[in-house]
């Protein structure tokens, strides 16, 4: 009798391993990256070609070793503009802020569903081999379950499907003939309250509270040379067993590239 279960046993998990690379979908393990735009694209003024003077400004707030810079730089020139590093020479600006690259989700391929699969025909299996009653058939069911359930988590932890984010905030800044001005308004209000009940040595009471009130507002005119447009771009990458280098190597051109379409 075991030695009819061992073989049935044997016989799944040879099934499981040929099957896993069988049923997959091709599509999974292939790279496919996507990036949309919080914001629709900026509507900015072109310039004629002399014109067309570009400041860039680089921060990286995430803290990656990530660093996209000399690929905005590359895909900027690409697109005409001439790089400045004289803020009064350029007629648009532009601030780019890595704020995010990372692993962003991570989960098994249906290795739940080939398990549940597998385990009722395992458990037919062994159900048939032990014998023909019914509860030779409930065992056999109970141990293909088992062994569905653990040829599922192999599956899962041997073939994970990986999604890397990158985020980017985006100013871009247009040169306007004549400035532009803006109003700011800032106000601040604090509050604090105090009570207080002592006993004297006589058994009588004493109390007393205070109450103070603070507030603040400050309002400015503002003015500038450029108007701003704001943006943030995310942009994802998902793949079978995907790395870390593979997505940041994808991401990084695919990010460079939004970031200098997005200039007039």
């Amino acid at each position: 009798m075991f030695k009819k279960l061992s073989l049935c046993l044997l016989i799944c998990i040879s099934l499981l391993s040929q099957s896993c690379t069988s049923v997959m979908d091709p599509d999974v393990k292939v790279l496919k990256t996507s990036l949309k735009q919080l914001k629709p694209r900026a509507k900015m003024r072109p310039v004629s070609a002399k014109d067309m003077n570009l400041y860039i400004r680089y921060r990286n707030s995430s803290g990656s070793e990530m660093d996209i810079r000399d690929m905005v730089e590359s895909e900027v020139k690409r697109s005409g503009y001439k790089l400045t590093t004289d803020i009064d020479q350029a007629n648009y600006i532009l601030i780019a802020d890595l704020r995010y690259v990372g692993l962003k989700s991570e989960s098994g391929y249906s290795g739940a569903i080939f398990g549940a699969i597998l385990g009722a025909v395992a458990g037919a299996v062994i159900g048939n081999q032990v014998g023909g009653g019914t509860t030779e058939k409930v065992v056999g069911g109970g141990l293909g379950a088992i062994l569905g359930g653990a040829a599922g988590k192999a599956v899962d932890n041997r073939n994970k499907v990986i999604t890397v984010d990158m985020v980017v905030d985006l100013s871009l800044g247009e040169r306007i003939k004549g400035g532009v001005t803006t109003k700011r308004n800032q106000s601040s209000k604090q509050s604090k309250n105090q009570s207080a009940r002592a006993t004297t040595d006589k058994g009588s009471f004493e109390a007393g509270q205070s109450s103070n009130k603070y507030s603040e507002s400050t309002e400015f005119e503002q003015k500038e040379d450029f108007f701003y447009h704001e943006n943030r771009f995310i942009a994802t990458a998902k793949k079978l067993e995907l790395t870390y280098e593979e997505a940041s190597t994808a991401l990084s051109s695919k990010m460079a590239r939004a970031i200098a379409g997005s200039l007039p």
